[in-house]
């Protein structure tokens, strides 16, 4: 037999190999692909947990005391003693209750015996809303607002837990029965207590402007307002402006920055 006999008669066997294999691997594919996926049922704790879950969003009364949504009115937020109200955000939401002493709870015994189950919320779940009610309960307990809370909110958080209420940046209030507290809120979701607020003003105020090289006559922009230095060396900002001493992101013009800057160093002999 030729060389080229055999290679030939070698080639058709290979391929006719692989035809097989290759027809044999398409055909368990197909089957594969055509048989059904076995249904996986979720957990028994899994539905409870979703159960639990729709129940809770789709409460409408507790204690036959209608769920208010929460919203601001002239960005002014009030929590009334004993009424229930849903905090709702991207999608999520929780339930609040309003009390006398300027304390804002999570109902979580009304929903137990709403629901009649022990475990009202998940361990995620509670840690979300235990954070928001602590949220709201700082603002209305005390002037200093979330100063004092044990949690921490970043500048975009406290926008947009705010902002999902109808409260914009400037000047708002919280009220909680006989508890009201009012704050200034920046652009970059900074809360400033107004008795802080106020108390910039007045050391404005109160500044003898001559002292770091202003003359009668001259202005001081504060808020994108100007402000007439009068004979005794101050301006006079009313009540309810917001004032920012910063150099860095304060509202007062760069040239009393300055010249406060050259008087101090002046003073300290480092000039």
């Amino acid at each position: 037999m030729k060389i080229n006999q055999i290679n030939r008669m070698l080639i058709d066997v290979f391929l006719n190999n692989n035809h097989s294999s290759y027809t044999s691997n398409q055909l368990n594919y197909s089957k594969r692909v055509n048989n059904p996926i076995d249904t996986v049922e979720l957990s028994s704790a899994a539905q409870q947990r979703m159960t639990r879950q729709k129940s809770v969003h789709s409460l409408t009364h507790i204690k036959r005391k209608e769920i208010e949504e929460l919203k601001a009115k002239s960005n002014t937020l009030e929590f009334r003693e004993g009424a229930y109200y849903r905090f709702s955000m991207n999608g999520y939401s929780t339930l609040l209750e309003g009390s006398s002493s300027g304390h804002v709870g999570l109902p979580i015994l009304d929903l137990r015996h709403e629901l009649g189950v022990e475990n009202v919320l998940s361990e995620q779940e509670y840690k979300r809303s235990r954070k928001i009610e602590s949220f709201f309960s700082s603002l209305a307990g005390s002037p200093a607002g979330l100063i004092g809370s044990w949690d921490s909110y970043s500048g975009a958080e406290t926008l947009h837990i705010l902002s999902s209420v109808g409260i914009d940046p400037g000047w708002f209030t919280i009220k909680s029965g006989s508890e009201s507290n009012t704050f200034y809120l920046r652009e970059n979701g900074k809360v400033i207590p107004k008795y802080q607020m106020e108390g910039a003003r007045r050391a404005l105020n109160n500044e003898n402007l001559f002292e770091i090289g202003y003359s009668e006559g001259e202005t001081l922009i504060v808020n994108n307002v100007e402000y007439v230095i009068d004979d005794t060396g101050h301006v006079h900002i009313p009540e309810g402006v917001p004032v920012f001493h910063s150099f860095y992101d304060g509202n007062i013009d760069l040239t009393y920055h300055e010249r406060s800057r050259q008087k101090l160093l002046e003073k300290n002999n480092l000039i």
